[in-house]
């Protein structure tokens, strides 16, 4: 079975090649705009490249499409944190309880949140951060490990090596290519027709 853009971008950031995932996540989210599991993936993404606003905006998406999931509010916790927004991301912690009170990471980041959050509240500003943040680094997480509702099912079989599946992101990449200066070609060969049979009636109505 030929895999797809969205299964080729998941495999791809699961071999750590992030650079190569975003545009066959995006791909995929063309195709299907309501897979909260690639909102997260290009979340992760972003934050990778420590664009933490954008990885936000994709773990809020991944949200709205499923507010069952504990991972997709825990992930938008951690941006918020990178962000400098305790309160916020306290609060998203929070929620990722609520949809999953035996998630670790998030039990974890809600507690360790909790004294800057209430910081937050009394002097109005973000700048209190705790320490001790480094586990909840985002970009050195595997997501293998989660299993939430909604999350990415992992393929048959384990994950791909990454060599295959820079092979077949190539091959699929290349099959595009090909198809689209096929299509052009066709485009081009219908002008030329076009033009001739321009070409031909002008003849004639000069001939004749």
């Amino acid at each position: 079975m030929a895999r797809t853009p969205a299964d080729l971008g998941i495999e791809l950031y699961k071999a750590g090649d992030h650079e190569a995932a975003m545009p066959l996540l995006r791909q995929g989210l063309e195709q299907e705009p309501e897979r909260g599991d690639l909102h997260m993936y290009l979340g992760m993404c972003w934050g990778k490249r420590d664009r933490w606003a954008d990885a936000l905006r994709e773990f809020e998406k991944a949200s709205d499409l499923d507010g069952a999931n504990a991972d997709y509010p825990f992930f938008a916790g951690v941006a918020l944190m990178k962000l400098g927004r305790a309160r916020e991301a306290h609060s998203m912690f929070h929620v990722a309880l609520l949809n999953n009170p035996q998630h670790p990471q998030a039990k974890a980041a809600w507690e360790q949140t909790q004294d800057a959050a209430s910081e937050v509240i009394k002097s109005g500003s973000s700048a209190a951060l705790p320490g001790g943040l480094a586990g909840l680094d985002i970009t050195s997480m595997d997501l293998s490990a989660f299993g939430g509702a909604g999350g990415a099912a992992k393929p048959a079989g384990g994950a791909a090596p990454a060599d295959d599946v820079a092979a077949a992101a190539e091959a699929f990449r290349a099959s595009r290519e090909a198809e689209a200066t096929k299509k052009k070609g066709c485009g081009l060969g219908i002008i030329s027709l076009f033009g001739l049979l321009t070409l031909c009636v002008a003849l004639l109505s000069v001939l004749f």
